[in-house]
């Protein structure tokens, strides 16, 4: 029970964390683009695409499943799973231009997501090396320890 309790726990928190975010973002693409306002359908929509991406991050990453299978394997499957949710959302509400067409735009978009998909896994294979450094220092003091006692 605990477990299930901890991955709503943490849905509750990547929604709200997610939300706030993704208002400010739309804030200054307001901002940016001359809007005067925001809709509430919009709104709406960005609720559910926060909803849908708590839920997704929610099970990618903290149903013991997944998280055996590894960090990249995770961000893999809620890559496959958001993503697309994502760009059907943000073109059906014309988040970057009126009439969600502006193909610069969206290969700009495109570009943003992919490249924090290869830093992430920049990142992992990086800290993935130095722990493996670090297990393999580890291995071979225990090895000179035990064959001294022996």
């Amino acid at each position: 029970m605990d477990k299930v309790k901890n991955v709503l726990i943490t849905i509750r928190d990547m929604f709200s964390f997610g939300f706030t975010w993704l208002i400010i973002c739309v804030l200054v693409i307001c901002l940016f683009t001359g809007a005067d306002v925001i809709k509430l359908s919009t709104l709406w929509k960005l609720m559910g695409l926060c909803a849908w991406g708590a839920v997704c991050f929610g099970v990618c990453f903290k149903i013991p499943f997944f998280v055996r299978k590894g960090f990249i394997f995770s961000l893999s499957v809620f890559y496959v799973l958001f993503v697309p949710i994502e760009i059907a959302m943000f073109y059906f509400m014309g988040l970057f231009t009126q009439e969600g067409g502006n193909l610069s735009v969206w290969i700009i978009f495109f570009a943003i997501i992919s490249a924090l998909y290869v830093l992430a896994l920049a990142i992992d294979a990086i800290y993935l090396k130095k722990k493996g450094v670090e297990y393999t220092e580890k291995l071979k003091e225990y090895n000179r320890v035990s064959t001294v006692e022996r």
